[in-house]
Parts: structure tokens; C-alpha cells; sequence
């Protein structure tokens, strides 16, 4: 997408990210970095595609997503089983589909989201903040706990 087709999007969003000088159009960012994420974050969408509710751990160095990730970042206790992220052309190379996926019903071992994107972010073994708050679900937002670690993570690593 060219420059001007994103300017445009972002006008048509109605986010005050746009300053116009004559014919020219520049991108202007928010002093305040959290002021900034609150005016985007209903805009934005969750990275992750896909679920997988696995038997068993795939044998590959993968990083830490979702509650085992924000269990990293903060004080929180880990979950019942560790949650790993994957980009979609690391699947077949972790060899993820051929684990078998348990029903609904049962407990996993292990889940992995497959993610559009991973950004690089510390030691490179968790998931970056940002991302993480907006792989978390709102039943897992609804946890007292979860949202308070929530907000010390981004107060500590990101504003």
C-alpha cells in the first residue's frame, strides 16, 4: 500500500494522526505514548489466526504468548499449560500439524497461536507487549489479576 493510500485510511478512521499543510499531508505522532495506543486500540485487531489445542509439546525453540507470556512479564502464576506463538511459515517447520489437537472437551498440554506477525522485542523469547494486550481475551481480561499484570507490564516495558 502506498503512502498516500495509508494517509487516507487513517483520515477515513477519523484518527488525528494527519496534519495538512497546503496540499501536503505529514504524520504527526502523540507526545503521550499511552494517550496514543488508547486512540488506536479500537482500531487495531488481534494477531492472532489460528488456535492450536495440542496433546503434546512440538520438540522447536518457539517463544511465549498469551497468559504464559504476560506470567513472564509480571508476577502472575503460569497457566494451566504454556502458551507458545508461531508465524503461519513456522507451522509445518515445527512440525504442528501432525500433533494431534485434543477436543474441547479436554485439558491441553500445550496451545499455540499462530500469529501474522511476531516483532522482536528483549531476548526474543516472549511475545512485545503490545502485541500480547491485544492477543488476551476478554474472558481473560475479566480476571482482576490478569488486568491489573496487564497494566503493570505496559506501565513498566512500554510507557
Amino acid at each position: 500500500m502506498s503512502v498516500t493510500r495509508c494517509y487516507d485510511e487513517i483520515e477515513a478512521l477519523g484518527l488525528p494522526f494527519i496534519k495538512k499543510q497546503s496540499r501536503s499531508r505529514r504524520f504527526y505522532a502523540m507526545d503521550n505514548r499511552k494517550e496514543m495506543w488508547e486512540t488506536m486500540l479500537p482500531f487495531l485487531r488481534n494477531p492472532i489466526i489460528r488456535i492450536f489445542n495440542l496433546e503434546q509439546k512440538p520438540e522447536a525453540n518457539m517463544i511465549l504468548s498469551g497468559t504464559s507470556a504476560l506470567s513472564e512479564y509480571s508476577m502472575l502464576g503460569e497457566d494451566r499449560c504454556l502458551t507458545y506463538a508461531v508465524k503461519k511459515n513456522q507451522i509445518n517447520e515445527f512440525g504442528i500439524k501432525g500433533i494431534r489437537e485434543v477436543p474441547i472437551s479436554e485439558d491441553p498440554i500445550c496451545i499455540v497461536h499462530e500469529v501474522g506477525y511476531l516483532l522482536p522485542f528483549g531476548k526474543g523469547d516472549v511475545v512485545d507487549p503490545l502485541s500480547l494486550t491485544l492477543m488476551l481475551t476478554e474472558s481473560e481480561l475479566e480476571d482482576p489479576r490478569v488486568e491489573s499484570c496487564k497494566n503493570e507490564m505496559l506501565e513498566e516495558f512500554v510507557w
